[in-house]
């Protein structure tokens, strides 16, 4: 669970952390522009988990549609 940044708290309103689609890869591009975007207080996300949900404010041809939920891995299963 990554909502909290290190800025903001969990401040829904205040979350700087982005997801914009990319169109030609079908992608979305994660991005914590700031220092005061960087995820914090992430649990034992460091030590035992896979996969986060992340939060960011998702962003598609400029335009922001709010704060959306993300199924990030974060490390590979196998190690």
């Amino acid at each position: 669970f990554a909502l909290t940044e290190l800025g903001h708290g969990s401040n829904v309103q205040g979350c700087e952390t982005t997801a914009t689609y990319d169109h030609s890869t079908r992608e979305f591009v994660l991005n914590s522009p700031t220092e005061t975007s960087i995820k914090f207080w992430i649990g034992n996300l460091g030590k035992t988990a896979n996969m986060m949900v992340l939060f960011a404010q998702l962003y598609v041809q400029d335009v922001c549609h709010g704060l959306h939920a993300f199924v990030v891995p974060i490390r590979d299963r196998a190690t």
